[in-house]
């Protein structure tokens, strides 16, 4: 008997709760009155905005200029006149942002229906598929919103040889993923395939959880013509798709503590961000739109819609019939990894992955109480940590000592299990921003006692 595939330690295996939805189809945002553009949606520098107030644009049309190696493009998703440049605020943070007033005859999104490709991707090179990557401002869609040029190219010396399509969609309530397989499996196997040509690498497999049989068995089938792809199941078992956790799974190769997957030859992609491959490749289309799970018992129709960056939450909301029940949370991404907000004009950006409208009785969270010493959360830790410690370190603020923290992933596996329902996560993530504080301070410390030494060696 074959067993799934999966990680060595650690897990949890919270409801699904992906019944919700019907992946087996999606609908499309109608065009908004405006789009706020954020600036920052992504990790690195934040693009610079390249136009000016009462400006005209086109769908498609560059609007922010990425101002680094780190940092992309953006592009205006629907035709429209730049009413304004301003902050808008995204959970803890800020970014500029560029409000867009839609055009009243802007042609609707353009769906993942395959034209007849602009380019022949078997013409061309691997430096050729990451400027069209660059060009077109893709990131990581699976949450982290990473620069994808910068993955596709790791640094000198750097031997990968393997490309992970993340196809698991461990996160409860989540399903766009799934719906983008079912209905769009070309797209992401031909993405896959600009991937792989892109790192020149030897393989590229695709890992999706087994409570995805139909989006595995239609990937599987088409990928029998692609010798260099394969499709595989991995249990379902969270957090599966964490990058380190997916990689395991699928290659047996572990990411040391404080290392990135290029480390062991490897290079992570999520499955919506190569089916934005395929069509910034053959396309020359930009990343402006994207697959969005709207869910939670408290929106009236649950479902998988196409949204352009840029809508709101109250967009999104009116579109799959408002509130049916009393709203106690929305959560942006997952309900383990996401982040909530109490604002419903935040925009959708490349890195929203859902949108969750939680009733008082989803997000129950009954009152903390003393450790018990059990052990449930050291056992759940898929990265081999101690968290009961690390949260006692940080309540006594000892921070130095808690040097483990930095390895986190910040899943939730812990604070799902813990039976006295500590807040184990809030506090490890107050040790990594404390000892990451007290890096940077160390740093500009040496820094300025370097320039002070040679100011006097000049003297």
């Amino acid at each position: 008997m074959t067993h799934p595939l999966t990680f060595s330690s650690g897990g949890v295996h919270p409801p699904q709760e992906k019944g919700l939805t019907d992946p087996r189809h999606y609908t499309v945002l109608p065009n908004p009155q405006t789009l706020t553009l954020a600036l920052a949606q992504h990790l690195g520098a934040p693009a610079k905005p390249i136009v000016s107030r009462r400006d005209n644009v086109e769908s498609g049309q560059l609007i922010g200029e990425a101002s680094g190696f780190v940092s992309a493009h953006l592009h205006a998703p629907l035709k429209g006149t730049v009413q304004s440049l301003a902050k808008v605020h995204m959970g803890p943070l800020t970014s500029l942002s560029i409000a867009l007033k839609v055009d009243h005859d802007a042609a609707p999104l353009v769906t993942f229906e395959p034209d007849p490709p602009v380019l022949d991707l078997n013409a061309l090179e691997g430096a050729d598929i990451i400027r069209a990557v660059k060009s077109a401002g893709l990131v990581g869609m699976g949450g982290a919103a990473f620069p994808t040029h910068v993955k596709l190219s790791p640094p000198p010396g750097v031997a990968i040889d393997t490309v992970v399509i993340n196809a698991a969609e461990c996160e409860p309530y989540l399903t766009a993923d799934d719906c983008l397989m079912r209905n769009h499996p070309v797209q992401v196997l031909e993405g896959t395939r600009a991937l792989v040509k892109a790192t020149g690498v030897e393989r590229a497999v695709i890992g999706i959880e087994d409570n995805k049989p139909e989006a595995y068995r239609l990937l599987n089938q088409l990928a029998q013509d692609m010798p260099l792809i394969d499709v595989k199941q991995v249990k379902t078992r969270y957090p599966q798709g964490s990058e380190k956790h997916l990689i395991e799974a699928l290659t047996g190769r572990r990411v040391p503590p404080g290392k990135l997957p290029f480390t062991v030859g490897v290079v992570v992609q999520n499955v919506s961000t190569a089916a934005a491959v395929y069509e910034a490749v053959q396309f020359q289309r930009p990343l402006i739109r994207r697959l969005i799970s709207v869910s939670g018992r408290a929106v009236a129709y649950p479902q998988d819609v196409l949204v352009p960056l840029g809508a709101t939450i109250s967009d999104v909301l009116q579109h799959c019939g408002g509130l049916r029940a009393e709203l106690s949370a929305i959560i942006l991404g997952g309900p383990m990894m996401g982040r909530s907000t109490v604002d419903i004009n935040e925009p959708v950006t490349k890195g929203t992955s859902g949108i969750l409208f939680l009733t008082q009785e989803e997000v129950e969270a009954p009152a903390e109480e003393p450790c018990i010493r059990c052990g449930s959360c050291i056992r759940a830790c898929p990265m081999g940590l101690e968290p009961t410690l690390l949260a006692t370190l940080a309540r006594r603020n000892r921070f130095a000592e808690a040097q483990d923290a930095l390895d986190c992933i910040e899943c939730g596996s812990c604070a799902y299990i813990c039976p006295a329902n500590i807040r184990l996560v809030h506090l490890i993530r107050l040790a990594k921003w404390e000892l990451n504080r007290m890096r940077r301070r160390a740093q500009q410390r040496k820094t300025a006692e370097e320039q002070a030494s040679a100011v006097g060696a000049k003297q």
